[in-house]
């Protein structure tokens, strides 16, 4: 990591030569601001404003403190200085690095007269260029927060500047030598606006502008997520209508819970089929000729009801308590269909009557054995009529039977 500290010149020394020796300040310890981008920081927004921390220990490490013996003065940032351009680059030398509180002081020998006709002209700030690497552990110093701590730091050379330069690289500015009044300073812009403000105050202004920028970032962030839609069926719901989004929610909720309702339980299916086979045993006893396809069991036990009205009118009306059957509620329809079934008598089996079961034996196999012998045969379907139970009929049997005899014997009389 490339960094550069500005400071303030205060008191020249003239050597007989014409070379300027002059006392400074040229670094010092705690908080100072930089943007992501003068620290190489690729990811993110390349202005934001980071908090350094430069401890003791480190600013005057003596590795550290020894980089700064011989390094060149240039005239303004002209990069990084080599023995393959310190010819060119070089103005003069930092000598005699020493502590001085928090500060790193130094003797700078001005070597050059462009370099010294700049000083006279005004151009009184010196900017550090060094190399370190930082520690991202955050924390707190005196009160200022900051996000890493710089560590191995090496200094390669020192700028004569103007002003410092746009950017947290250019606020790092340390105190006046002893006997000077200003604070070192440097230009900013605030919309549009060139400020000359000290180094602690540029820093705090950028850092609330950096803050505002974010927050401005996000309040787009979010119109652009509330401007979006969410489609639910045919309708488009705006997210920033919140009233919109929980009418639908709502309206669900209510299906849901009404779905609940109506879901069947395993008893209450069971219950539904017994009610249906019920009602339709009921209904086929009590009309025979029904079609119940395709009816509902209401629908079933009203067409029983008004089938029956005119037969039993009295015990309906009574059921109904005066209503029409038109008028009547499904409640009452079904008690008096069930009315209607409990006083409909089951009827009741036949039971085996011997004669008639032996006298339609007898025809039936009488009628059997003319029809393999060629006689003809009769209408067996038609004589031995049965019942709705399948056994044969008693009256139809004895009817049938003595109709046989009497046939029989006119025909023997005629012989």
């Amino acid at each position: 990591m490339r960094e550069f500290i500005d400071v303030e010149m205060s008191r020249r020394v003239q050597h007989p030569d014409g070379f300027v020796t002059v006392p400074a300040r040229v670094a010092r310890t705690g908080v100072q601001f930089y943007r992501a981008f003068e620290l190489d920081m690729t990811d993110g927004d390349p202005m934001r404003v980071i908090g350094v921390y430069r401890p003791p220990e480190e600013v005057f490490a003596p590795a550290s403190m020894a980089t700064y013996s011989g390094t060149p003065i240039t005239n303004e940032h002209v990069g990084r200085v080599t023995p393959k351009n310190w010819k060119e680059k070089a103005v003069g030398t930092v000598v005699a690095p020493h502590r001085d509180g928090i500060y790193v002081g130094a003797d700078l020998i001005f070597q050059s007269q462009d370099a010294l006709d700049a000083i006279d002209a005004g151009k009184k700030q010196l900017s550090a260029t060094y190399d370190a690497t930082l520690d991202w552990t955050a924390g707190t110093h005196e009160g200022m927060a900051y996000d890493a701590v710089q560590r191995d730091i090496r200094i390669n050379s020192v700028a004569l500047v103007r002003a410092a330069r746009c950017g947290a690289a250019c606020s790092i500015a340390d105190a006046e030598m002893p006997g000077a009044n200003a604070m070192s300073t440097r230009r900013i812009v605030v919309d549009g606006i060139p400020l000359e403000l000290d180094d602690v105050a540029a820093a705090t202004v950028e850092k609330l502008q950096s803050q505002l920028s974010q927050a401005q970032a996000t309040i787009e962030t979010q119109k652009t997520a509330l401007a979006s839609t969410v489609r639910y069926g045919e309708a488009q719901l705006t997210v920033s209508n919140p009233s919109a989004i929980q009418a639908v929610i709502d309206d669900q909720a209510t299906r849901i819970a009404q779905l609940g309702k109506d879901a069947m339980t395993p008893e209450q299916r069971d219950a539904m089929v017994a009610d249906w086979v019920k009602t339709l045993d009921h209904a086929k006893r009590l009309m025979p000729k029904i079609v119940t396809d395709g009816k509902t069991c209401a629908a079933i036990r009203r067409e029983v009801v008004a089938s029956m009205y005119d037969a039993r009118k009295p015990l309906i009306d009574a059921v109904l308590s005066g209503k029409s059957l038109d008028d009547a509620d499904e409640a009452s329809i079904r008690t008096a269909f069930a009315v209607l079934a409990s006083s409909a008598a089951e009827p009741a089996p036949r039971r085996s009557d011997p004669v008639a079961d032996a006298l339609t034996a007898s025809m039936r196999a009488e009628d059997a054995a003319a029809k393999g012998g060629g006689g003809g045969g009769r209408d067996g379907a038609r004589e031995h009529a049965v019942t709705a139970d399948g056994l044969p009929d008693p009256d139809a049997a004895r009817a049938s039977w003595v109709k046989r005899q009497t046939t029989r014997l006119v025909r023997v009389a005629a012989k």
